[in-house]
């Protein structure tokens, strides 16, 4: 794969123009950077699913709010899949699909994102229908 600082190193200069100076004094984190990117989304989108769960789990809410709860999801699976249409657009664009297929693990999530979004919800339903039940045992003994 091509760097940025490599494309930016080869662009002919005149005039005296030093761009290999610029380069290395500026680009040269933005590549670092990038490669930490991948790394960077998955945690962020595995934190926020734990994060979920924990606050599906813990919540104590009223009934009313599991349906507000499975609208949400079924809204949530239909922009889902317009995301993993368009990232599908952008992984096969000639400028950005070649840094975006170095994302192996989002790729996989962005690209089945309605199923994951399905999966993610039922769990999520479960830790929360689990926390009401268990609520109405509680305030029966």
């Amino acid at each position: 794969m091509q760097t940025i600082t490599d494309a930016f190193t080869g662009i002919p200069t005149t005039a005296g123009v030093n761009f290999t100076q610029a380069a290395e004094i500026t680009i040269v984190h933005v590549n670092s950077s990038f490669v930490m990117l991948r790394i960077v989304a998955l945690s962020i989108f595995f934190g926020m699913v734990i994060a979920m769960f924990v606050t599906n789990y813990f919540m104590r809410g009223e009934p009313l709010f599991f349906i507000f709860y499975i609208l949400f999801m079924i809204v949530s699976v239909i922009f889902s899949v317009i995301l993993s249409n368009t990232y599908e657009v952008l992984i096969r664009d000639d400028v950005l699909g070649t840094a975006l297929q170095t994302f192996i693990g989002m790729n996989f999530v962005l690209l089945n994102l309605p199923l994951v979004i399905t999966v993610i919800g039922i769990f999520g339903a479960i830790f929360l229908f689990s926390n009401a039940s268990r609520e109405s045992q509680e305030s029966l003994v």
